[in-house]
């Protein structure tokens, strides 16, 4: 199947672009076209849609798209069958660049679970550093007394989360301190924190991060070809 935004009429042209979905039009196009060869077979096909049905049956499953979402059976047969259809791809292309990927975005990757305690005055933030320090009081004590943002709810524990989420002076301090060091508080934003990094879990490249990154690198060339695509067919 090839296709050019030519095919359209104008008007449908103009309302794509004025809800700026023209871009995700090719990206499927994109997609779809490069999974064409990719058989799935009919008991594959069985186990998938059980899986999607989940609780439901299959006629109250069908109804329940048609009526939401406009889709007939054969709609969703192409729909439940697409992200199989794109991890089979992913593989079959991209995985020997896999590893280079990983160790490209292995920052970004690398897991930390960290307590927080955030308050205004670093008057405060001392203080409770040198409690901290000193082993009188806990990180979950204070966070619930003191800290004025989220943490409050989890008593201080945030994670584990890709250190990359993290603020990047927060990021920075988390990365070079030990696990169970309280790191002396320092300001961001406004605010003063009191951290302690509790575990770092460095990423390594194994199945799952192998078939994460293929599809990272999948949709990476799915992105660039369509807009490559597009700006050739809006000339």
């Amino acid at each position: 199947m090839s296709f050019t935004i030519n095919e359209l009429q104008p008007e449908a042209i103009e309302l794509l672009r004025r809800h700026n979905v023209l871009i995700s039009l090719f990206q499927g196009l994109v997609a779809e076209e490069a999974t064409e060869e990719i058989i799935i077979e009919p008991a594959e096909l069985d186990q998938l849609l059980q899986a999607w049905y989940g609780q439901q049956s299959r006629e109250d499953a069908i109804e329940v798209v048609r009526r939401r979402l406009g889709w007939n059976e054969a709609v969703l047969n192409w729909q439940v069958q697409r992200p199989e259809k794109l991890r089979r791809l992913a593989k079959q292309q991209f995985t020997a660049k896999a590893e280079a990927h990983f160790l490209k975005r292995k920052g970004q990757l690398d897991q930390v679970l960290y307590s927080l305690v955030r308050v205004k005055e670093s008057e405060l933030a001392r203080e409770l550093y040198l409690q901290l320090s000193a082993g009188e009081t806990n990180f979950g004590e204070l966070a619930e007394k003191y800290s004025d943002g989220p943490e409050r709810l989890t008593k201080g524990l945030i994670g584990p989360k890709p250190i990359a989420a993290a603020h990047p002076q927060l990021a920075e301090r988390l990365r070079t301190a030990r696990d169970g060091e309280v790191i002396p508080p320092f300001e961001i934003a406004g605010w003063w924190l009191v951290v302690r990094r509790d575990q770092f879990e460095p990423a390594e490249f194994n199945e799952a991060i192998e078939e994460q990154m293929s599809q990272e690198l999948l949709q990476e060339w799915i992105q660039a070809e369509a807009e490559r695509r597009l700006a050739t067919d809006l000339g």
